[in-house]
């Protein structure tokens, strides 16, 4: 503004500058009811309600300010931004230009016309301009800011950090490079880092949604739920406009498995953004967790018609029908699961095996996630010998090592991550699924196709018991690390009036961190000091009548030996184990114990101590 304030007006200005937004806001509707034809307090009343999330009423002075002066580049960019966050970015471009057109220098207007492209997916046009705008203003934080969002785009991760951080040093109140500077941490993997930066952009802006709703992204990263939902829920308070955030909260309701209420925000969230194809998969995952597998299908096939190379999408399609049992369009879809991040690193080099006869050639067969998966997909093993390989290699997960070297079709093991390893062809053990078009009828070895090697180490002999007194093994928890842990882990307190009431032996074979020291003494006897790894293992739980267990690897490893196993399941079951169904496919040895609704382990508790009771019966120790 070329045009010396009126001291007044420039008193306005000044508490807006110093942060005194509601000093400003009274002072500038003060100065415009006796000057309402000033375009400059016109300007500064809409940027002042831009700034604070009121579009609508920064839309309305805006465009008084332009009616006034046609020719204030001011007001023209500030105008643009005000469609540009509404999300009319074609009047945004064209607000940007008038404002370059009156000042061809105006870095602001450029930086914010870079975006505006950025926005509609012309990068290279968005990287001349924002440069140009940097050219000619070197210092300004939001052209610093707007470089670091092209570069996350593009995933320069690296170097979209280091715009951020210059863009705050910059400008140590741009609460936008706060928010961007969180979330690259955040992609980076830094969540600790991700919550600091979420911090300091709360902290500048208390009533602005988007550093609510980044503050809530960062706790919900850390698993810190309620204060994840208390952040979402203000940003929605904020601007109940806000699709991302009402997505947010409802991905947060839907993970305290209160899915009436989730669903209300998604339905809100695709109300204002119906073509959010992530909105869609999000609620398709929501269904998924109900067990509503119709409506989980419906939901990606919506998110699918407006992304059809969404991966989540295919994920949570895949997953659908393989918990219905349609494996061949189940396994297809899993396929998508290398475009997710999470398994983008795991993926090997080609050549990639896709089921041609292998005439004598080696193959590499790798794991890729859980232990678990690794021992329920090693079967496929025999299938790739019969395929005629000439030697099957296998990288996998070093405490896996010594147990599946028994197996008879693979020639040599290497750890995960082992460098240099030469092979013809390679796949992901469960690709395997698909390459041979399993189907529920044509799932591979019924029987144990994994044992012991050896004695158990620890000595089963009972003291001051029945030598036929029933053993039994309990699992509650599995690793804490793993998405689902929250549903699918119990706590040992649920064991406890099954192990008061049921006249057995029971042994813990719980490991790590969920291990409770205090818990575990007589007359539950704790083998943890003897699992060293799956081989070992296989020798002890060899000994036991019984494993009881939640929906961990020790199942895998007790159905792959043919051991009578009972798995504990929460109300959403992993894929393999069905919906409905007492038996497991995979494993004839195991029998399902389902949760009748989210988190009630009570129906369970109930069955077993009724069911184990009938087992002392007629095993003669009761």
């Amino acid at each position: 503004m070329k045009n010396k304030l009126n001291s007044e007006l420039n008193t306005a200005l000044t508490a807006h500058q110093n942060g005194r937004l509601q000093t400003a806001q009274r002072l500038y509707h003060k100065f415009i009811t006796k000057n309402p034809d000033d375009s400059t307090a016109c300007y500064l009343l809409g940027s002042l309600y831009q700034d604070t999330g009121r579009v609508e009423r920064a839309k309305e002075y805006l465009n008084r300010s332009i009616n006034l002066n046609p020719n204030m580049p001011e007001s023209q960019n500030a105008r643009g931004i005000n469609f540009k966050e509404s999300g009319e970015i074609n009047q945004a471009i064209g607000s940007f230009k008038k404002a370059l057109l009156l000042n061809p220098n105006f870095a602001e207007a450029l930086t914010n016309l870079a975006d505006s492209y950025r926005l509609i997916g012309e990068t290279k046009k968005s990287l001349h301009l924002n440069g140009r705008a940097i050219e000619l203003k070197p210092h300004l934080a939001t052209a610093r800011n707007n470089q670091g969002i092209i570069e996350k785009e593009l995933g320069i991760l690296h170097q979209a950090k280091a715009s951020f951080e210059l863009a705050l040093e910059l400008d140590g109140t741009l609460i936008d490079a706060a928010i961007n500077l969180s979330t690259t941490h955040r992609l980076l993997g830094n969540k600790t880092q991700a919550l600091k930066f979420a911090k300091y952009a709360y902290r500048m802006g208390l009533k602005y949604a988007p550093a609510q709703n980044c503050l809530g992204v960062a706790y919900f990263d850390l698993g810190k739920i309620s204060q994840a939902q208390n952040h979402f829920e203000g940003a929605c308070s904020i601007n109940p406009r806000y699709s991302d955030a009402h997505n947010n909260l409802a991905n947060t309701l839907t993970r305290q498995n209160k899915f009436h209420k989730a669903h209300k925000h998604y339905d809100i969230a695709l109300k204002w953004e119906p073509k959010s194809a992530t909105y869609w998969t999000n609620k398709a995952a929501a269904f998924q967790a109900e067990n509503k597998i119709g409506a989980t299908l419906n939901a990606c096939e919506k998110a699918l018609i407006i992304e059809p190379d969404n991966a989540d999408a295919k994920w949570n399609r895949g997953i659908a029908h393989l918990i219905s049992g349609n494996y061949q369009k189940g396994f297809s879809d899993y396929e998508a699961r290398w475009l997710l991040p999470e398994f983008k690193l795991q993926k090997k080099s080609e050549p990639l095996w896709d089921g041609q006869d292998l005439n004598g050639k080696s193959i590499l067969l790798h794991s890729e996630q859980g232990y678990g998966d690794t021992i329920q997909f090693i079967r496929y093993a025999k299938l790739v010998k019969q395929s005629g390989a000439g030697k099957i290699l296998l990288e996998t997960h070093p405490p896996l090592i010594k147990l599946l070297s028994q197996i008879p079709y693979i020639d040599k093991i290497y750890k995960k991550g082992f460098k240099n390893i030469n092979y013809d062809l390679q796949i992901p053990l469960m690709s395997l699924p698909r390459v041979f078009n399993t189907t529920l009828k044509t799932i591979p070895v019924s029987t144990a196709y994994l044992k012991a090697q050896g004695p158990s180490p620890y000595d089963f002999k009972p003291a001051n018991k029945k030598d036929s007194v029933l053993r039994v093994g309990i699992v509650w928890a599995g690793r804490k690390t793993h998405k689902n842990d929250y549903n699918r882990s119990m706590r040992f307190d649920h064991f406890k009036s099954i192990i008061a009431n049921v006249p057995a032996e029971f042994f813990s074979l719980q490991l790590g961190k969920k291990l409770d020291a205090e818990s575990i003494r007589e007359p539950v006897i704790d083998l943890q000091p003897y699992l060293k790894d799956f081989a070992s293992t296989a020798m002890v739980i060899q000994s036991l009548d019984l494993l009881i267990t939640v929906d961990t690897a020790i199942a895998h490893l007790a159905g792959a030996m043919g051991l009578d196993c009972w798995l504990l399941l929460p109300f959403a079951p992993d894929w393999r184990w069905q919906l409905v169904s007492k038996k497991s496919i995979w494993y004839p040895s195991i029998r399902l114990f389902r949760q009748s609704k989210p988190e009630n382990w009570k129906n369970i508790i109930s069955l077993l101590n009724k069911e184990l009771k009938n087992l002392c019966v007629s095993n003669g120790t009761l």
